[in-house]
């Protein structure tokens, strides 16, 4: 019910109050986007699978194409990591376990991978016994592997955002500061 009357919402909602009229529509696709969302990990914990499969798939779109691009989700930079994005692979790779395609669920799995223990800590569980349903064995290898990519991916990106604070601020010494007035 909830998630039809989102869908239904209008943009003059009192729901939208005070949200500048340039951004109404991105803020009512993220409520829609958030109780498809919910819908979809209510119907994976009660077993149902296919209406799960549509509601996820529609509303983590962007996160199905970044993993499917890139094989990971590169956290730092990503505008979905404001959106919690890690919870949501690991819901994706729960409902690919849940549809059987083991290998697609190992593959979220290890995109899932990074600072966070507690989603790490469901990684190390759920991945052996994905990989036992594929018949390898090599799953704390690609473990390491997938851990190793996620911090080289962190320094990497961090490097390249220092170094562009530095050329940036570089270029700006020298020469005046705006106008501006504080109180």
């Amino acid at each position: 019910e909830t998630v039809k009357q989102i869908d239904e919402m209008p943009q003059d909602s009192p729901l939208l109050t005070g949200v500048p009229q340039d951004d109404k529509a991105k803020v009512m696709e993220l409520y829609k986007e958030r109780a498809h969302e919910a819908r979809g990990l209510a119907l994976l914990r009660r077993g149902q699978v296919e209406a799960a499969a549509s509601e996820l798939s529609r509303a983590l779109k962007r996160v199905i194409d970044e993993v499917e691009k890139n094989g990971y989700m590169l956290w730092k930079d990503s505008d979905l990591r404001q959106l919690d994005v890690r919870p949501r692979v690991l819901w994706l790779a729960e409902l690919y376990e849940a549809q059987r395609d083991f290998n697609r669920a190992v593959k979220y799995l290890l995109a899932g991978i990074g600072d966070n223990e507690l989603a790490n800590g469901f990684i190390r569980q759920r991945l052996p016994i994905d990989y036992q349903q594929l018949g390898r064995q090599d799953a704390e290898a690609d473990l390491e592997a997938a851990q190793a990519r996620y911090r080289s991916l962190m320094d990497a990106s961090a490097v390249s955002s220092d170094e562009a604070n530095k050329k940036y601020l570089a270029k700006r010494v020298g020469t005046p500061a705006p106008e501006f007035k504080a109180l």
